[in-house]
């Protein structure tokens, strides 16, 4: 008989950096990628940041495949529908170990943001709902909410976290499984929970200029329109 198992392993997981952490910075950035991407290219989106004020760190999923049709390029994955549940357990806890691993040890006030885009959404809303990471701000940037999620407890439990959604009025990827008007549906329902919803004309892309208003929301020099 044929019996499915599981066993710890030790595990190296990459993520990258960009910017300072001293007494200096301001604004502490944690940016999930998507399905398929590694953080050497992601992160190149976040570095009109100033490096002076700002640390950013991409972490890396823990699984990597070759991508179709893209000659042999690879790319990172949070996870699939396959032994689900572990998946889950591993990446919350090597988010929390890596945060408390470059955070522990630094004193200085600064915001926590999460941004996470794509397939990273799910990811950064179990990160959150599972760990003990208090995020300033949540930046959800074209994905889907993750099912299993008691999302009427998120503001008891995190009152002053600012939740931001993000998507583009083009976006193909989440035409393909959802359409805007289940999207907008669920947003409807999430209204509660949001403090803005932000669409742009575009597809599914960290477009650098929504990148910068953001940037301006969270980092309070611009206020939210809500």
């Amino acid at each position: 008989m044929i019996e499915l198992k599981n066993i710890e392993v030790k595990k190296t997981a990459r993520y990258a950096t960009y910017g300072n952490l001293d007494e200096n910075t301001t604004d502490v950035w944690f940016v999930i990628h998507g399905y398929g991407q590694l953080v050497e290219f992601f992160m190149k989106k976040f570095t009109f940041l100033n490096p002076e004020t700002n640390f950013v760190v991409a972490p890396e999923a823990l699984s990597r495949h070759y991508l179709p049709e893209k000659n042999n390029k690879v790319g990172a994955v949070w996870m699939t529908k396959e032994d689900r549940e572990n998946e889950v357990k591993d990446y919350v806890n090597y988010l929390e170990t890596l945060q408390n691993t470059l955070l522990s040890s630094h004193t200085h006030p600064y915001r926590l943001h999460i941004l996470a885009f794509s397939q990273g959404c799910s990811t950064a809303w179990r990160w959150v709902n599972a760990g003990n990471t208090k995020a300033d701000n949540l930046i959800l940037w074209a994905g889907d909410f993750a099912h299993e999620i008691d999302y009427s407890q998120i503001p008891i439990r995190f009152p002053l976290m600012k939740i931001l959604y993000v998507y583009g009025l083009q976006d193909e990827v989440l035409a393909e499984w959802q359409t805007f008007e289940v999207l907008e549906q669920k947003l409807k329902a999430m209204d509660f929970l949001l403090s803005d919803v932000i669409t742009f004309e575009g597809k599914h892309e960290l477009n650098q200029e929504i990148l910068k208003e953001v940037e301006n929301i969270v980092t309070k020099k611009i206020s939210i329109k809500k």
